[in-house]
Parts: structure tokens; C-alpha cells; sequence
């Protein structure tokens, strides 16, 4: 397991010291700001490349830079875009003369999310139970199982599953504490009785004889990779018989959030509770900086169909009639 490691980003364009200024002035304002930098510096990679010597930000040079790659995935191109968009902005309001994307351009995408359904979530746990040990990563068959039932029965962020520290994981009362998630919010996660019982398990197994720092410790007791999760995980989709798209297309490790949310949704529907009522339980739950964040969440899944019709049959049953087949025109 790789451990992660940060490390300085340089600017070496003729847009360097404007970058700079700029990523820093994001974090003012209290942005993170770190994918963000590093598409920056893709970008000031191509204008040294191109040997770009004008400080102006022109159409061919923004276009080249967000333009589409081939299987890419809309959503990179976006946020490559609206970053580009922000940087142009913030040299306009200091006397540039730059090249600005029209508004909404960035933002267009035909992303959707994959949902698993409860099979091949069942056969994708039952793959990962089954890890084997090896020399390499002795504690693998340990770690990965436990770590996939957390992204799947909490609804987390990669990130914040692998940001937990022992400290911030309650045995006793089957609470996450969530840090330095998305927008610097801090929250906290309760977990099912048998998925605390898992990690009373995992923690006697892993923890009681080593000091790590983090709750899923990588080989070396470090933080794990997500780029090492994100191999591990592929290697389960294919002996889960569950097609993986390839870079950028699904289902991917964040596509466990999104099922947690929808699965959760049908719940409710299933049990005669109102969605709409507890939706603002699910925001806060998820995280989320507002509810609308949360209903993109909101999406069926087939073998939910037959529910939704039968109830919205049974609350309305005659607001579409039934037309006799005599009286149909075909023109």
C-alpha cells in the first residue's frame, strides 16, 4: 500500500506569479484549493510547452486547455473549465484583457451516477470478504472489506474513510467523526449495530498490538492512497461479474455514495415513510451544504419501478383513465 504524499506544486510559465497569487488568494477565502492548483499547473505545463511568452489568457490557448480529451469523462473537462473561468476572472479585476469562457460552458455534462443494485452489492461484499493474504499486503483481506462496508453502509467520501483516525471512530456508541470534509464541515456518522460489531472486530484484529494513527492504516501505518483503493476495488468489480467502464466511466468508488443514497430513498418508500420530509436528515447525514446537493442523489433504481407505480396507483387511481382499445386512433 502507497502511502500519500504532498508535495510542492511550481509554476514555471510566463503565468507562474499570477497562479501563485491566485491559488493562494482561493485559500484566503477558505478554499482547499488543491486539485483546483494542480489543474493550474497542467495548465501552466501546456503554456510553457506551447512557449506562450504573451500574459494574456487568449481563445486558442483556454480552448486548447478545456477542450474535451478522448475518454475523458465531462466532469474533468468541466471543472478544468470553471477553474480557467475563475482565473480569467480574477486577472480581468486586476486590469487583464483575457479570454473568459461564456458562463454555464463549463458546466455542461451528461454525467449519471451508477447505481448498484442490492445483488451486486451483496456479490461485491461477498468478493471482498474473500480477499486473500498475501506477502505484499498481509493485512489486505483485513482492511478492504471492512473499509467497502463503510463507504457503502455510511455514505462517505473516499477521502473522509480514509482520513479516519482511531480517534475519531467511537466503538462503544458506533459513532464517525467526520474531519476536513468537503466545504470544512465537520459531522458526525452513526453506524448500523452489526456494522459496529464489524469494527469492534477489525479494530481488535489491527489495532491492538500496533499504534497506527488511522483507522485503516496503509503497510507502512500511513494513510492509504485512494489510487490504491481505486485498484483493489477494480479487481473486485471483475470477480464480482459487475462491468467496469474504464477510467472516468462507472461504477466508481464514489458510486457507493450515491447508491447509500438512493438505497436509503427506497427504504423509505418501501416503508410508508415520507422522503421528502426526511430528506433534510439525509443532508446532514451526507454532509451536504445545502439539500439540494442532496437531492442529486435522489434517483431510482429499476427494481424500484413496480413500488413507486403500485403506490402512486393506490393515491391516485384515476388521474389517467384507462382508454378501451376500440376507442384508440391511429392516424
Amino acid at each position: 500500500m502507497l502511502q500519500l504524499r504532498s508535495k510542492p506544486v511550481i509554476f514555471e510559465s510566463v503565468f507562474a506569479d499570477d497562479c501563485r497569487a491566485f491559488v493562494d488568494y482561493k485559500r484566503t477565502l477558505g478554499y482547499k484549493y488543491k486539485s483546483e492548483e494542480w489543474i493550474l499547473k497542467h495548465f501552466d505545463n501546456l503554456s510553457a510547452s506551447l512557449n506562450h511568452s504573451e500574459k494574456v489568457l487568449t481563445k486558442n490557448l483556454v480552448e486548447e486547455f478545456t477542450a474535451l480529451k478522448p475518454g475523458e469523462a465531462p466532469k474533468s473537462r468541466s471543472l478544468r473549465a470553471s477553474v480557467m473561468r475563475e482565473f480569467a476572472l480574477y486577472r480581468r479585476k486586476r486590469g487583464g484583457t483575457d479570454f473568459l469562457l461564456p458562463p454555464g460552458k463549463q458546466l455542461l455534462t451528461q454525467f449519471s451516477p451508477y447505481i448498484f443494485t442490492t445483488d451486486e452489492i451483496n456479490r461485491f461484499l461477498y468478493v471482498a470478504d474473500n480477499i486473500a493474504s498475501t506477502p505484499i499486503s498481509p493485512y489486505a483481506h483485513i482492511v478492504y472489506p471492512l473499509l467497502f462496508k463503510v463507504l457503502y453502509c455510511c455514505g462517505l467520501r473516499i477521502s473522509e474513510a480514509l482520513g479516519l483516525k482511531r480517534t475519531d471512530v467511537d466503538l462503544n456508541n458506533g459513532i464517525l467523526l467526520i474531519k476536513n470534509s468537503k466545504f470544512e464541515k465537520e459531522r458526525i456518522v452513526t453506524m448500523s449495530k452489526s456494522l459496529t460489531e464489524a469494527c469492534h472486530d477489525y479494530a481488535a484484529r489491527i489495532h491492538t498490538n500496533y499504534d497506527y494513527e488511522y483507522f485503516f492504516p496503509a503497510q507502512d501505518g500511513g494513510f492509504i492512497h485512494k489510487a490504491t483503493v481505486y485498484c483493489k476495488y477494480r479487481n473486485l468489480l471483475w470477480k464480482a461479474g459487475i462491468s467496469h467502464g474504464g477510467r472516468g466511466a462507472g461504477p466508481r468508488l464514489h458510486d457507493f455514495r450515491h447508491t447509500f443514497a438512493v438505497h436509503c430513498l427506497n427504504n423509505w418508500v418501501k416503508n410508508g415513510r415520507d422522503a421528502y420530509v426526511l430528506l433534510p436528515s439525509l443532508c446532514a447525514y451526507l454532509g451536504h451544504s445545502h439539500i439540494t446537493n442532496t437531492e442529486q442523489y435522489l434517483r431510482l433504481v429499476p427494481e424500484m419501478h413496480g413500488t413507486v407505480i403500485t403506490l402512486s396507483n393506490a393515491a391516485f387511481p384515476n388521474i389517467i383513465p384507462t382508454i378501451p382499445p376500440e376507442l384508440w386512433e391511429v392516424e
